[in-house]
């Protein structure tokens, strides 16, 4: 005899559901913000993570964002496409690429970061939350 589950009682308490459920509602929230722009949230985090002062290699940038280096690669066509990035050779080896925001990636990622704050506290305040450490700290528990 095999147990059964009550669909309700599924929809209801299952976590991975109501976290992917979550996850296209926030991705729909902050991609609306981003549109107007070119942009959706990925393509934002991606230019937000390069922006340090310093060239950071493809590896690097995959672990940085936990995103497949092949993901990854194909994510950053576009935005080199558009001239937002550039891709160099390492010069420690010649194999690896180096990823750079140009000025016009950095422009537009400062254009975009006010929209993005706004997105974060419309979010913050629909979830009734103060900031979001909370909530990082309780996703950033399941590894």
């Amino acid at each position: 005899m095999t147990e059964s589950l009550d669909p309700r009682v599924f929809a209801s308490t299952c976590l991975c559901l109501a976290v992917r459920r979550a996850a296209r509602t926030l991705s729909r929230r902050y991609d609306e913000v981003l549109a107007d722009l070119g942009l959706n949230h990925g393509q934002f985090t991606i230019l937000a993570t390069l922006s340090g002062s310093r060239p950071i290699g493809v590896g690097e940038l995959s672990a940085d964002l936990d995103m497949d280096r092949t993901t990854l690669t194909m994510a950053l066509k576009p935005l080199s496409g558009k001239g937002l990035l550039e891709l160099w050779p390492d010069p420690a080896d010649g194999r690896a690429r180096l990823v750079v925001l140009t000025d016009k990636g950095r422009s537009l990622l400062n254009t975009a970061i006010p929209r993005w704050r706004s997105a974060q506290a419309e979010t913050l305040k629909a979830m009734r939350l103060e900031d979001g450490r909370a909530l990082r700290a309780a996703l950033a528990a399941l590894g």
